[in-house]
């Protein structure tokens, strides 16, 4: 069973994909640099600093490791796996063809730089993360505020009325829907199910079928 996570912890992991936008974008930076440098090498350890010194930007990702958070950790030590691999292709393919490679370099690394980017993005909208898997750590995983997969957007039969929807609840769907689990956990049943009611009226279709879910669990949806 994975344990309860605040909102903030939510938006924590959910935000980690800044790091493969990162990725996406950094090649603006690190490849005129990159070029730069080549120009002046002359021998394979030249070819090999030239193309070290054009990862440094790649540094900022090192920010990322501070996180409290182990899923956003994870994708932070995943993005900085790619960084290295994509330099150690670039470092082999120049390295023997003492820089004129390009063609071959554009295909080949240009793959990975797209298949890296988008499989990561991918992976935080499902909030999954290949590393946790790979290091026995998939019983966190999908993340709680993640989207269900296949879940259904058709319309549901609205939840029967309660008097508990006049409880305060948190504005934001996902903190709301969040809140309402919780609320379930302690006990706390008409507060719980003020928030489903929350979700249900402002969230995205995936968090209103997930709302719709738990009210028929606690016998709030009515059936016509």
């Amino acid at each position: 069973m994975m344990n309860e996570i605040t909102p903030e912890q939510a938006k924590a992991e959910r935000g980690v994909k800044w790091v493969y936008w990162w990725l996406f974008w950094s090649p603006l930076i690190t490849v005129p640099c990159m070029g730069v440098n080549l120009s002046n090498a002359y021998r394979p350890a030249d070819y090999m600093w030239s193309i070290l010194w054009s990862t440094l930007p790649h540094l900022i990702l090192l920010l990322g490791l501070l996180s409290p958070y182990r899923y956003a950790q994870r994708h932070m030590q995943q993005a900085l796996m790619l960084v290295g691999l994509r330099a150690l292709l670039t470092a082999f393919i120049f390295g023997l063809s003492r820089g004129e490679a390009w063609g071959f370099w554009v295909i080949t690394n240009g793959a990975l730089w797209l298949w890296g980017t988008f499989a990561g993005l991918g992976q935080v909208r499902r909030g999954e993360c290949w590393l946790m898997r790979v290091r026995r750590e998939s019983a966190e995983l999908p993340r709680p505020w993640a989207a269900l997969l296949g879940a259904s957007t058709a319309p549901a039969a609205p939840p029967a009325p309660s008097a508990a929807s006049s409880l305060i609840t948190p504005s934001d769907p996902l903190a709301a829907f969040l809140k309402g689990r919780s609320l379930v956990n302690s006990g706390q049943r008409a507060e719980a199910v003020a928030c489903f009611l929350a979700v249900f009226r402002s969230g995205s279709p995936e968090l209103r079928q997930q709302a719709v879910s738990a009210l028929d669990q606690l016998g709030e949806v009515e059936t016509f």
